[in-house]
């Protein structure tokens, strides 16, 4: 009998085998991250973890180096209000770093929201940018949390 490949995924899972992860981004292991590793086109800068009660981390992990992404400005409910944030747009969040088993949207808040609330306009236009950051943090509390990074420029209005 010949066995198809949706045949050996379904096989796979009933055995138990992990759920593929199908959100974007370069994958990292926060519990063997170490500073100078590489992650894309970033340098882990330094590493801050803990382990819960259960197989879930919690704490930050920093990057150096710049991304360029796309997207547009977003204001999610969990962000505070003064808060400034940008979701990147499906092809620039497969350049992001991204925590094994971590299915959060790719938002990013900046640290610097003056400079970025002034280039980027209100959240509510979500009008497509291409943006450079710096300084890429993931982040991740007992709530999950939001990715934070500083704002640099903007490169370009796309639209």
């Amino acid at each position: 009998m010949r066995t198809g490949p949706v045949l050996v995924l379904l096989l796979l899972w009933g055995c138990g085998a992990e759920e593929m992860d199908s959100a974007p981004g370069i994958r990292f292991d926060p519990t063997s991250l170490l500073p100078g590793d590489r992650v894309g086109n970033l340098v882990a800068d330094s590493v801050s973890i803990r382990q819960t009660s259960g197989s879930d981390w919690v704490g930050l992990a920093r990057f150096r180096g710049d991304l360029m992404l796309g997207g547009h400005a977003t204001h999610p409910a969990e962000a505070s209000p003064t808060a400034v944030c940008f979701e990147p747009d499906s092809l620039s969040a497969t350049r992001m770093p991204r925590a094994a088993g971590d299915r959060r949207r790719p938002v990013i808040c900046f640290t610097n929201p003056g400079p970025a609330a002034r280039e980027l306009g209100p959240a509510a236009e979500a009008r497509p940018a291409t943006i450079l950051i710096d300084g890429f943090s993931v982040l991740r509390g007992q709530s999950d949390g939001l990715n934070r990074a500083r704002f640099v420029r903007l490169l370009a209005r796309d639209g």
